[in-house]
């Protein structure tokens, strides 16, 4: 009926990632999605498991659908128009003499949101402008976020309806009438073009939504939806959609990340920014782009020049000058916002160039167990308030360290670094191999790792497995206070190792580390206090969020006899570039089949110890091919170079030759191992 063809079932699921066979999304399958205004919701995309508990808000386009107009005569107070009403329309200060311009947001907000107010004005202050905010929030406040999507078409569709009846109404001509929407609204844009046939002037969409979009969606932005077609990419890939969509596609700054958003791992503050350029551009004239041979060199970030600059945004828009292609450009940091680095601050090595950083610069992080929390990472505004003082984290004091076995697989004896007699009289086993799990941010004694991974190697065989509790230094809402811990926490786990060397007579040949995310770089940290005479580190998906290759409490290659990394989430929440003996990239190392549309990466990062525990005790093992470098990976391809190699494993691959960097394929579900 609408410009999609069918949403299967009930939303039809498109796959957004490979082709490969997924899973249905798990019971509590939640996902981190922006609205408008930047504010971060948990959204469910399962609609096979709805939240019956919040009931689902009923509604009709035709009806719940608001039309607010602002002109110069009512810039702050809006007119409320109402579709059929032609007194409404007659009686407000509508003119047909002057341009209109549409504006529509995106999930979760309303007609009063940030991209509605930004625009307005921008069009107030360019001239006489009737300029229409499209309320669809009845159909897009909603923690559903598969039901929001699947309303573009009928927001669309009531957009055209309004059009027609304003020109029926007035004599205004659909060449006079513009287009802007924001995420799922620019979606929403693109179905109102193609209901009036793209007879409209432009369409204007500003990143438009990724999640449960693909090429083969019938409902989503194309090019012909108006007489000229405009895509700005400004979170392309994770939030907004990748490839190009308008008959003019622009990415600014590559397209994916944008200057001034700092540390913006969910994508939250580069995807708004597309309302935030157009604004700027409808009163500046326009940004100057250079045009592009094609999109694959946007992507690798080489540029050849092809044709004449054209300025991105802009009122008029460029309809009527040929503009077409892919183009990029860069920007400036925006309004003293933000920072495009975290400057060095307790050893921060800076990832870019130095400005100041926003008032409240939050990023969106997850713990061990998939809890999504928002995260200050502004070393220059940490907490003053009473209720709100970064505790303060004593390593030398505050680290516990918890030991199991067999004779004790349930309730821990506690053993301390300067306390030899804790470890003497415990259920320590010189004889048995030593493994120490390390959480990593925002988790503490219940990290998922520590019982996972702890009860595996229980079941397999005798060990002592000592669960590394740092949670009073990882447990802050200052990412960055975390992050400087590694080194801090890796030094105490080394003086751990030496009292139970010296109080058991335990070898350090016999001694493995294992840690995740943050924690494989407190484990590398301990590694090197150690002078790399330990047995193995296993880093899982080691954090990238503020490390980069050069520093000093980076995860190495050479911080035991044996490393190995294992990559699961690389690029986004975990390092993407190689840093142990071995590397293995599962499924590609970047996202997980099951992970269902993992926007944020939390599934895929956490898979890694799923991953790792299985293949303790695996039977089959993660049997993996040595491709010829990092490179291939990358590309998504593999050259088998040299042996293969189980991923994981226990006993370790120590002294078994493998190095390099490795490609396997897993199931979507437990069991993961295909052999």
């Amino acid at each position: 009926m609408y410009k999609y063809s069918a949403v299967l079932l009930l939303l039809g699921l498109v796959a957004a990632a490979s082709a490969a066979s997924l899973s249905a999304p798990s019971p509590d399958r939640w996902m981190l999605i922006p609205d408008g205004n930047g504010r971060l919701h948990l959204a469910n995309l399962n609609p096979y498991n709805m939240d019956e508990s919040v009931p689902e808000p009923h509604f009709t386009a035709a009806t719940d659908t608001i039309f607010r107009l602002y002109t110069r005569s009512n810039r702050d107070t809006p007119q409320v128009v109402t579709l059929g009403d032609a007194g409404s329309l007659s009686g407000s200060n509508f003119n047909a003499a002057h341009p209109t311009r549409f504006i529509i947001h995106g999930w979760n907000n309303d007609g009063f949101s940030e991209v509605n107010m930004i625009l307005k004005d921008a069009w107030m202050d360019r001239g006489d402008f009737n300029v229409f905010t499209v309320d669809w929030g009845v159909g897009a406040q909603t923690i559903n976020y598969p039901f929001a999507r699947a309303r573009v078409g009928a927001v669309g569709n009531v957009v055209s309806t309004f059009i027609n009846f304003l020109q029926s109404n007035t004599g205004i001509t659909f060449a006079s009438i513009s287009i802007a929407g924001h995420s799922l609204g620019a979606h929403a844009a693109g179905n109102a073009g193609f209901f009036q046939f793209g007879r409209l002037n432009t369409v204007f969409g500003m990143d438009p939504a990724l999640p449960l979009f693909s090429l083969d969606s019938n409902d989503r932005l194309t090019l012909n939806d108006a007489q000229y077609v405009e895509s700005i990419h400004t979170n392309a890939g994770l939030l907004g959609f990748d490839l190009p969509l308008g008959q003019a596609s622009f990415y600014p700054n590559g397209g994916r990340t944008q200057p001034g958003c700092g540390v913006d791992i969910s994508g939250a503050c580069a995807h708004g920014r597309a309302y935030e350029f157009l604004a700027e551009s409808i009163v500046s004239g326009g940004f100057t782009s250079v045009r592009c041979g094609s999109y694959d060199e946007i992507l690798t970030g080489n540029c050849s020049v092809q044709g004449a600059s054209r300025p991105m945004g802009g009122e008029p828009s460029n309809f009527g000058t040929g503009t077409e292609g892919v183009f990029t450009l860069t920007t400036l940091v925006a309004n003293m916002k933000a920072a495009t680095v975290v400057l060095s601050v307790l050893g921060l090595v800076a990832l870019g160039s130095a400005a100041p950083f926003e008032s409240n610069p939050w990023a969106l992080i997850p713990d061990g167990n998939g809890r999504l929390r928002l995260i200050n990472v502004n070393p220059y505004d940490v907490p003053k308030g009473d209720n709100e003082v970064e505790p303060l984290f004593d390593p030398l004091a505050d680290v516990v360290f918890r030991l199991y076995t067999r004779r004790n697989p349930v309730h821990p004896q506690v053993i301390r670094w300067n306390d030899p007699a804790s470890v003497s009289g415990s259920n320590f086993n010189s004889a048995h191999p030593t493994r120490f799990l390390i959480h990593g941010f925002l988790e503490g004694e219940d990290a998922s790792l520590h019982w996972s991974i702890k009860d595996h190697f229980i079941r397999v065989g005798e060990f002592n497995i000592v669960n590394v509790d740092w949670g009073a230094g990882s447990q802050t809402i200052n990412y960055i206070a975390a992050r400087n811990r590694v080194g801090a926490v890796g030094e105490v786990i080394s003086r751990m190792i030496n009292t139970i060397v010296s109080a058991t007579g335990a070898s350090r040949n016999n001694i493995n580390l294992i840690g995740h995310s943050l924690g494989a770089h407190v484990a590398a940290n301990a590694g090197k206090h150690q002078n790399g005479q330990l047995n193995t580190i296993i880093g899982l998906d080691p954090a990238g969020p503020l490390f980069s290759n050069g520093q000093a409490d980076l995860f190495g290659a050479n911080d035991a006899q044996y490393t190995e990394a294992i990559f699961t989430n690389a690029g986004l929440l975990g390092f993407d570039q190689p840093l142990a003996h071995a590397n293995f990239y599962p499924n590609g190392g970047r996202s997980q089949p099951g992970c269902i549309l993992d926007v944020a990466g939390i599934c895929a990062h956490n898979r890694v110890n799923n991953f790792y525990a299985e293949s303790v005790s695996s039977s089959v093992g993660f049997r993996s091919v040595r491709c010829a470098n990092h490179a291939e990976i990358q590309a998504g391809r593999c050259t088998p170079s040299g042996a293969n190699a189980n991923m994981g494993g226990e006993p370790s691959n120590r002294g078994r030759g493998v190095s390099g960097v490795y490609h396997l394929t897993t199931n979507s579900n437990s069991p993961f191992a295909q052999g």
